[in-house]
């Protein structure tokens, strides 16, 4: 049903001025659904909120806000929140910057068998963020992310 509704929504999804009265009105309910469903549990939900919150897509641009979004959803085992988790540590969006705890998000992403947590992961260990340098171990990482199809672990 969410998705339903942020389909209707179109091309200016991520563009709130642009968006008309009736697309705006539609990108609240969105947000309402959204937020109505994490608070209940939803990993799904949660997860969007975070990245609603991460892009300012119908709302006001919230790292922090995005980070407490992914953090519900990566702790129940949403990959991709976990993935984003990883990205704004890296980044320090909203948090921060900690190495350390990029690792771990991505850790928990690739040991879930997603490939760009697995590429991520390798590249902690090739360049020696959060984790001692060790191009074995980026190999394993970026190896197993390519077994996936992973386009940028080929190279």
């Amino acid at each position: 049903m969410y998705v339903a509704v942020a389909r209707q929504v179109g091309g200016g999804f991520d563009q709130w001025q642009s968006l008309t009265n009736s697309q705006q009105q539609k990108m609240s309910t969105v947000v309402d659904l959204y937020t109505n469903a994490a608070d209940q549990g939803s990993a799904n939900a949660q997860y969007n909120l975070g990245v609603m919150y991460r892009k300012g897509e119908g709302v006001s641009q919230d790292h922090k806000k995005a980070v407490q979004w992914y953090l519900k959803a990566a702790d129940q085992g949403n990959a991709i929140a976990q993935i984003n988790l990883g990205e704004m540590y890296r980044e320090g969006e909203g948090v921060p910057q900690d190495f350390k705890e990029a690792v771990h998000w991505y850790r928990k992403a690739a040991d879930q068998g997603c490939d760009n947590g697995q590429y991520n992961l390798g590249n902690m260990y090739y360049y020696g963020l959060g984790v001692a340098q060790d191009f074995k171990k980026a190999a394993y990482w970026h190896r197993k992310a390519a077994e996936q199809g992973h386009a940028d672990a080929d190279e």
